[in-house]
């Protein structure tokens, strides 16, 4: 999983990112998390956006 965070979410602060993972999202996330296979093929992805 790769999570790309946006630049209202991130704010200048990258740990954000550190808050998400495969099994919970932070509730405040905004941004991308694409999925892919362990050789790097995607899979799947979500775009999430506060608003």
């Amino acid at each position: 999983m790769t999570i790309v965070g946006d630049a209202d979410y991130v704010n200048g602060d990258v740990s954000k990112l550190a808050r998400n993972s495969y099994v919970k999202r932070d509730t405040n996330f905004s941004g991308i998390l694409y999925y892919s296979t362990p050789q790097g093929k995607f899979m799947s992805g979500c775009v999430y956006k506060m608003v």
